[in-house]
């Protein structure tokens, strides 16, 4: 009988289903009526597949392997609560998971300002303060609406124009604001047309003083018109620069300054005892009347490399000292500063080795002279007679050619002999090639001019000329090429090159150390410049310059000078008299 017994307990045992297990953590979710969260359910059992649902469509289930998440949607009612249901099975076996979302904070909204108006010259920024409760605000304006920037810093909103308005009518713009569940507000933008305000400029010139870097340098622009230069405005002011780079005027609104921060100009002074102008002038030659800038600003856009500048100053007559209002102004085009340092060591440039590259012009008979890359030395020099560069082995021909610096600017020195011989003087020459011939022309006529960038450590020859504007427009625009050229010592009458013309030499500078690699290529002493020399080399300052006549313009004779270089010498130029050209 015990037997018996035992085996119908133990297969009992065997037959009887195992309990089911499930357990759901959390049970109760807690949402706010904007709660963006994702909260996590974790779910065990010892079953091999579990369900999870719920019929409230405000409530969001993502199930993964062992846990879901769950997102509800926003929730605007103000009243009172909600709250619904998820369901979660194994076997037959169910857990509820409650969700409860609370009732949504009745949010408030208002603007310290509805409306913004830009003036037409004016387009600093305007700010706005945003007052919202209950929720966060933010806002929202037409993708069509490309000339406005927004900025939002805490409850501030940063309004600018992206520049000025040069349309036919006013630009009008409506930015929206939302917070929460208040009522949108909406703020109205206006920009001014700027478009033929005021009497326009067509030239502008400038400079600056320094390539440093040193955060802001002083600069001067002269905006008048071509037809009339004795009328237009004369700024004397600073400018942001805190690179090597090639000057550019600031973008914005420059404002009267006594100290010189960067986007400021100063007023306008004269000296009665010496008749003489300072600073920022609205001038008028032509009726006597200058006027000395006291305040006011003046704006500047740049778009690629156009500058649209516009003037809103006031003033006082120089002599009278009445108040001019409304000194209002427009130029639009490009501009090209110089360079006006007065130090050449400013600019950055220090001895260094070259190479350079050019296309030779000239085709020389029996070889050589047709080089187009070649290697030699770039020397600044400053000693009793000034400051210049000697830039040794031009054309490869073992030739120091020489650029002085004037005025910020190097400038070829076509004047004083670099070669010499028994018979035979040469000298550096500009020339440009007219139907098929060579022309020569005169270099206080046509100043030779380089430019140094600083930033790529080049020195660029290349320069254009338009004869067009100076009465030649049957010669137009044209390259010009520099070369050495010989003349004979007894007369002065022209022999041949010394060195291929070149259109477009430009040298890249690798400096040296001070102990340099001259060898048996001694820097030469450079004589010192007149006055009269010093005036004829800045001549194309002179608006009145005119061709005096067309003889200046002769041909050149194209044959090679049948000679040695080495038969031929360097001349000291610090001793040498200057030798008749013709």
């Amino acid at each position: 009988m015990f037997v018996i017994a035992a085996n119908i307990l133990l297969f009992t045992a065997c037959n009887e289903k195992e309990a089911i297990s499930l357990t759901v953590l959390p049970v109760k979710l807690d949402f706010t009526a904007d709660d963006p969260s994702e909260k996590t359910v974790f779910v065990e059992t010892n079953k091999k597949g579990w369900e999870v649902n719920t019929t409230f469509g405000w409530i969001n289930i993502v199930k993964r392997d062992n846990f879901f998440t769950v997102t509800v949607t926003k929730y605007t009612e103000t009243t009172d609560f909600r709250t619904g249901t998820i369901t979660v099975k194994a076997a037959g076996k169910e857990i509820p998971v409650t969700v409860f979302q609370s009732a949504a904070v009745e949010s408030t909204l208002s603007l310290s300002k509805t409306s913004l108006v830009f003036e037409a010259e004016i387009y600093d920024s305007q700010d706005v303060v945003i007052i919202a409760t209950g929720a966060n605000w933010d806002y929202s304006i037409p993708p069509t609406c490309t000339w406005l920037t927004l900025e939002k810093t805490g409850n501030t909103l940063s309004v600018t124009p992206a520049g000025l308005n040069f349309g036919a009518e006013p630009r009008l713009a409506t930015i929206t604001i939302t917070a929460g569940n208040a009522t949108p507000a909406q703020l109205q933008i206006t920009q001014e047309v700027s478009y033929n305000l005021y009497p326009s400029f067509d030239t502008a010139v400038g400079v600056y003083f320094g390539n440093t870097g040193a955060g802001t340098t002083l600069f001067g622009l002269d905006m008048f018109n071509a037809s009339d230069d004795n009328m237009g405005i004369q700024i004397l002011g600073f400018s942001a620069y805190a690179s090597a780079e090639k000057f550019k005027l600031d973008v914005g609104t420059f404002r009267l300054t006594e100290y010189g921060e960067g986007r400021s100009f100063f007023g306008g002074e004269y000296d009665t005892e010496e008749d003489s102008y300072f600073g920022t002038i609205a001038y008028d030659f032509n009726l006597g009347e200058n006027t000395l800038i006291t305040g006011g600003s003046f704006n500047v856009e740049l778009s690629g490399n156009t500058y649209t500048i516009i003037t809103n100053f006031t003033g006082k007559n120089a002599l009278t000292n009445a108040t001019v209002e409304n000194i209002r102004f427009s130029y639009t085009g490009t501009i090209e500063f110089e360079d006006a340092s007065i130090d050449m060591f400013s600019t950055g440039i220090a001895e260094s080795d070259y190479t350079a590259t050019g296309t030779p012009q000239l085709s020389f008979q029996g070889g050589g002279g047709d080089a187009s890359v070649w290697d030699g030395l770039v020397v600044p020099v400053e000693d009793d007679y000034g400051q210049y560069l000697a830039i040794i082995n031009f054309a490869d021909e073992d030739i120091p050619i020489y650029a002085d610096f004037i005025f910020g600017r190097f400038i070829l020195d076509t004047y004083y002999p670099i070669w010499e011989d028994n018979d035979y003087i040469g000298f550096l020459e500009v020339v440009f090639i007219h139907d098929g011939e060579l022309w020569g022309v005169d270099a206080d006529w046509v100043e030779p001019s380089i430019q140094y960038d600083h930033e790529s450590q080049t020195i660029d020859f290349s320069k254009s000329f338009d004869f067009s504007d100076f009465g030649y427009p049957e010669i137009g625009l044209k390259n010009l090429s520099v070369g050495v050229y010989a003349y004979q010592k007894s007369d002065g009458q022209p022999a041949g090159w010394l060195t291929n013309i070149y259109p477009d030499v430009r040298l890249s500078l690798t400096p040296v150390s001070s102990a340099s690699k001259l060898g048996s290529k001694a820097v030469l002493n450079k004589k010192v410049i007149s006055h009269s020399e010093l005036t004829s080399l800045t001549r194309s300052a002179d608006k009145n310059l005119k061709m005096k006549d067309k003889a200046q313009l002769v041909p050149v004779d194209q044959k090679k000078l049948d000679r040695n270089l080495k038969d031929g010498k360097l001349i000291d130029r610090k001793t040498f008299q200057k030798t008749t050209k013709k």
